[in-house]
């Protein structure tokens, strides 16, 4: 095409021209090479044929109109593209599950579908790392799961969270004697875990792998040499046990 353009127009440097014009691709590059190449006909001192004009604008200005156009639909298509995630939820002996609370690390409330969740995230929205998390728990069972999954070029991805126990909550406190004096040495376990018992500290304070979920409770034993041991239930949490140890 533009070795017929600048035969009609006797351009010196057709040869380097064309060479040039092989290597555009982007519809931007090829119109603001058109622009050139036309300029430099409009500078030319020769009479230009009507025909060379029809020329240019079919085969340059037509098709650079054309891919333009067909970048920018794509463009604005990919936009306006939904991820429509599918969410399976299951509890630990593998049974589906629709008792359950979902949500994900970008917010949007998921809608119930016949088998679980779907989250509707507009391609727009989507993080620029493309990672997006989504987490389930059944609160009543203290159970919690959570699955990572990357927006890519499928559209309709679906992921299946296994729901567990909460497990990694601490349980925390104090041991005292009756007149509200911290006892340091006190050894306090969970009931079933003693190999993980720690001493209390100065203070009288200790923390305590829960094994359990927070505001579960749990069976925490107190002892020392010289008191009697003691057995008492305490929600896992933040919120602090106080354990009295009464002399015997």
């Amino acid at each position: 095409m533009l070795t017929i353009l600048l035969t009609f127009t006797q351009v010196e440097s057709a040869p380097s021209i064309y060479e040039i014009a092989s290597r555009l691709t982007h519809p931007i590059s090829l119109a603001a090479f058109a622009i050139a190449v036309i300029l430099g006909i409009l500078t030319s001192k020769k009479k230009i044929p009507a025909g060379v004009w029809f020329l240019i604008g079919l085969l340059v200005l037509g098709p650079i109109a054309i891919s333009a156009y067909v970048e920018t639909t794509k463009h604005r298509s990919d936009g306006e593209a939904i991820y429509r995630v599918r969410v399976t939820v299951t509890e630990p002996q593998g049974t589906p599950t629709d008792d359950a609370r979902v949500w994900s690390s970008i917010g949007g409330e998921p809608k119930k579908v016949a088998g679980g969740w779907q989250f509707d995230i507009p391609r727009a929205t989507r993080p620029k790392d493309g990672k997006l998390a989504v987490y389930a728990a059944q609160p009543n069972k203290f159970l919690v799961g959570e699955q990572q999954l990357l927006l890519a070029d499928d559209l309709n991805p679906t992921i299946t969270i296994s729901l567990r126990p909460e497990n990694h909550v601490q349980v925390r406190g104090n041991v005292t004697d009756k007149r509200n004096r911290a006892i340091p040495g006190a050894l306090v376990s969970v009931v079933g875990y003693a190999s993980e018992a720690v001493a209390t500290e100065e203070g009288g304070n200790f923390v305590l792998p829960a094994h359990a979920a927070k505001d579960q409770q749990v069976l925490l034993h107190a002892e020392k040499s010289g008191y009697a041991a003691v057995e008492q239930w305490h929600p896992a949490g933040d919120f602090p046990a106080v354990i009295v140890l009464e002399r015997r």
